[in-house]
């Protein structure tokens, strides 16, 4: 089934699924909300776990956008779950505090990438060193099995990647 924001998938027992567009982190995403349980599945809306440490944003090529992203957020706080669970790593201990630190990471990394490429387009290095002056990666891997993951998957490369398409597609409607 291809579902649409609002579409609402039955669990059986009373219970069911309501899909919410989530669109930011790619065009695609969708979170899923348990209204009868308050539990909200955010998948990579707000940010990722590695393992330990605090959320990270996830912002992969191609489609990564800032603004949508925080408007997402904005939709997903609205939703008022009380349990709140992301694809990468589990549940989060206060939905509320999450969503909060998804915002200022994303605002602070979007800024910052939008800094670096009107100093140096296209520079990956300069792009690198405004993301991590503008939201230190330390806190997120606080921990060696953070580290590994963090490493394993390509978090950082990927997010980096997300970023100059971003604001390289920014720059081309400017």
């Amino acid at each position: 089934v291809a579902a649409e924001d609002g579409h609402v998938i039955p669990l059986g027992g009373g219970r069911s699924l309501r899909a919410v567009w989530a669109p930011g982190h790619a065009r695609h995403h969708m979170a899923l909300m348990d209204e009868g349980e308050g539990i909200l599945f955010a998948g990579d809306a707000v940010g990722v776990q590695m393992g330990g440490g605090e959320m990270y944003p996830t912002i992969p090529p191609p489609e990564y956008d800032v603004d949508a992203a925080l408007t997402t957020l904005d939709v997903l706080e609205g939703l008022g779950a009380n349990r709140l669970y992301v694809s990468h790593y589990g549940d989060v201990a206060d939905p509320g505090e999450a969503l909060d630190l998804g915002r200022r990471a994303q605002v602070a990394v979007g800024e910052a990438a939008r800094r670096a490429h009107a100093r140096a387009p296209g520079d990956l290095d300069a792009l690198r060193g405004a993301v991590e002056e503008a939201w230190p990666s330390d806190a997120a891997l606080a921990t060696p099995e953070a580290l590994l993951r963090w490493h394993s998957f390509g978090w950082y490369d990927n997010n980096l990647l997300g970023l100059q398409g971003m604001v390289q597609r920014e720059a081309r409607v400017a």
